[in-house]
């Protein structure tokens, strides 16, 4: 997919006019107001990076800095109710679902990347006929671009990474650089904290993937608000701090070409 870049095509009236109003002023209100009239037409990738352009280092700044209509469209939510269901579904954190989503696809329902990974929550065909079978539900490879199947789908594997490795950040370095790499680089290890298990992540790319991920469902959580009390409890979560160590025989590590700047979407190529 496409990502959108610092310059944006806008197709609406209400876009273009506020653009044209930013470039005469340079004022940075013009160019939020651009941004959320991307996000209301579902131009997600494009209303994000208005936003990132208007705001600089956005993310290193405090919520109550920040106009909220500027966070929720750096942080949009599209398809709430199919997300929200879904992650209830599995027991998982919906805000989690939605930072993985913001990094995977920037919410771009037909995003390929190109190892095929397909759709919101960039799951691979062959991944995906696995779920299906597991859930019962007819498999279609071209569904995979419609939002609430492959939120379910998507959702389902990542319950399933929490129950395997026992943390959010350890599912969220398989869902990107695959489980086996997690499994060799947990195997023999007794990692007393998250964040000790986070550093050691040999990959650069996925490292700084999982920490991009979880610092947008903090941010999601902020702007949107705690999650209801039935959706707070990840999917058979581990209750230790540490990570599992699952004894398996590891693959043959091949680190992932490293990026200065992890991509926007389709960072989690690899499974």
């Amino acid at each position: 997919m496409k990502s959108a870049g610092s310059s944006i095509a806008f197709d609406s009236s209400a876009e273009l006019e506020y653009r044209a109003a930013y470039a005469a002023t340079h004022a940075p209100k013009f160019l939020i107001d651009a941004a959320g009239a991307a996000i209301a037409a579902g131009h997600y990738g494009a209303g994000m990076a208005a936003v990132r352009q208007a705001i600089p280092q956005l993310e290193a700044r405090r919520i109550s800095d920040i106009p909220m209509d500027a966070w929720r469209a750096a942080f949009p939510l599209p398809y709430e109710s199919n997300l929200r269901s879904e992650a209830a579904r599995n027991q998982v954190d919906p805000m989690l679902i939605a930072g993985l989503i913001r990094q995977e696809s920037a919410f771009e329902s037909k995003a390929l990347s190109h190892a095929g990974a397909v759709g919101l929550m960039q799951v691979e065909p062959k991944t995906a006929l696995k779920l299906a079978r597991e859930l019962k539900v007819r498999y279609a490879r071209a569904r995979l671009t419609d939002p609430g199947y492959n939120l379910q789908l998507g959702s389902r594997y990542l319950a399933n990474l929490i129950q395997s490795f026992g943390t959010p950040e350890a599912a969220l370095a398989a869902y990107n650089a695959g489980e086996d790499h997690v499994v060799q680089w947990t195997t023999g290890q007794n990692f007393l904290e998250t964040p000790e298990f986070v550093e050691s992540i040999p990959f650069t790319e996925t490292r700084e993937y999982v920490q991009i991920v979880i610092r947008n469902a903090d941010v999601y959580r902020s702007v949107y608000g705690p999650p209801p009390s039935a959706d707070r409890q990840q999917t058979r979560h581990s209750p230790k701090k540490g990570v599992k160590a699952v004894a398996e025989q590891p693959a043959a590590a091949s680190e992932p070409a490293a990026a200065g700047e992890p991509p926007l979407q389709g960072a989690g190529e690899i499974r």
